[in-house]
């Protein structure tokens, strides 16, 4: 399938071009051929499309896009699927019943067909419509819409009807979609996007001390030049000298250090989905953040058995083995279920506040420091790891076991 993209604007949402954000959103949904007309008002803001100099496309599914609208990715991946002419469309009202503040343009339907575009209508436009035939010369959307709805005939398609839960972030994620042409509408615009970039937060810690600060934190980065990849350095560069720390027996710093690490490591990943620098190299990084989790206890462990024998080298071990076990799965679960185990159940969802998780453990390891009794943080966090892999195991199971017998 092709995309067009008419109208490209400039204006900058969290840092990134309109236009740009369009254009990753579509390659995201699988549609590399991307034209965007108009780009040379626009230059170097989109570098992965190409530019168009008018015509007929007609090679059985084009994506048209206005580009004065911020679109969620999710939609673009909902028509890839679809077939059929249609626009897509929204309520004109929220859920509670107020004005849409995504503003719009006014679609008129009657039953499955399109009746009027840009006049009053009972739907809002999003800016996303799937034809036959574009011409890419009309860049008046609404009126080309109209025209094309009263000669051809368009369906329309509800945003409602995609679902909206997001494994990654192990919630549902409201579909956003906005009409940016203001100030106003560029300040929702980035409300909406940080909210989509938010994961569910998983823990006490995440909840109450990461995500808030995340949040204030990712908006300064947005407009600067680092990228998600070189947090993701940097983080673990600070990592391992928490681990060196760990294991030459500077146990308060290097405690404290990992509460700085925690907090950084949610940087990079929300940055990412904000500014849509996502990267298949970004993926890596769970991988690595395991790495270096496993070498703080492996580090204290060693220190500790320095004067205490093999036994904390003993417990360390344990505690990767049984942490490997429940990460590898939670991972399996979402294989087969397409959700997470932390939102199997209503207990999965309250238990995941308290489950054995990177924040948790340090909480372990810095009482029990402050405490004078570092040996027991390898006690608790056992004790800890090996409740959260019974449960994982158990919810895997029964909700495994139930799907396997429907």
């Amino acid at each position: 399938m092709k995309a067009v993209v008419v109208n490209p604007s400039t204006e900058r949402i969290s840092g990134v071009p309109l236009v740009e954000r369009l254009v990753r959103g579509l390659e995201e949904a699988g549609i590399s051929d991307v034209r965007v007309y108009g780009l040379d008002d626009a230059v170097g803001e989109a570098p992965h499309a190409v530019s168009a100099d008018g015509g007929e496309t007609s090679d059985g599914g084009v994506l048209y896009v206005d580009g004065r609208h911020y679109v969620d990715e999710r939609i673009f991946e909902a028509v890839a699927d679809r077939q059929g002419t249609y626009l897509v469309v929204d309520d004109p009202r929220d859920d509670g019943g107020a004005p849409n503040p995504r503003g719009g343009i006014p679609v008129g339907v009657d039953g499955d067909a399109v009746t009027a575009v840009g006049r009053d209508g009972d739907k809002l436009w999003t800016g996303v419509a799937r034809l036959d035939a574009v011409d890419e010369t009309r860049t008046d959307a609404e009126s080309f819409l109209d025209e094309v709805a009263a000669t051809d005939g368009l369906g329309w398609f509800d945003v409602a009807e995609i679902d909206t839960y997001v494994t990654k972030l192990r919630r549902d994620v409201p579909l956003h979609w906005y009409r940016v042409d203001d100030r106003k509408s560029r300040r929702a615009a980035e409300r909406a996007v940080l909210d989509a970039s938010k994961k569910s937060p998983a823990d006490l810690v995440a909840t109450y001390v990461h995500d808030p600060i995340e949040d204030r934190v990712v908006l300064r980065l947005a407009n600067r030049s680092i990228t998600p990849n070189q947090i993701t350095l940097l983080v673990n560069v600070v990592a391992y000298l928490a681990t060196a720390l760990f294991a030459t027996g500077y146990l308060l710093p290097a405690s404290l250090l990992t509460f700085v690490v925690g907090l950084a490591d949610g940087f990079d990943g929300k940055l990412a989905r904000l500014t849509g620098m996502k990267t298949r190299v970004g993926a890596m990084e769970h991988s690595f953040d395991l790495l270096y989790e496993f070498s703080w206890i492996v580090a204290l462990g060693y220190y500790l058995s320095r004067s205490a024998g093999a036994r904390p080298l003993l417990l360390a071990a344990g505690i990767v083995t049984v942490v490997a076990f429940y990460r590898d799965l939670y991972d399996r679960f979402i294989d087969q279920t397409g959700y997470s185990v932390d939102v199997a159940s209503p207990f999965m969802e309250r238990f995941q506040l308290v489950t054995g998780r990177r924040n948790v453990y340090n909480l372990h390891i810095l009482a029990f420091v402050l405490l004078g009794y570092p040996l027991f943080a390898l006690y608790t966090i056992g004790a800890h790891a090996v409740l959260t892999a019974t449960v994982y195991s158990v919810q895997s199971f029964v909700r495994l076991r139930r799907l396997d017998t429907e």
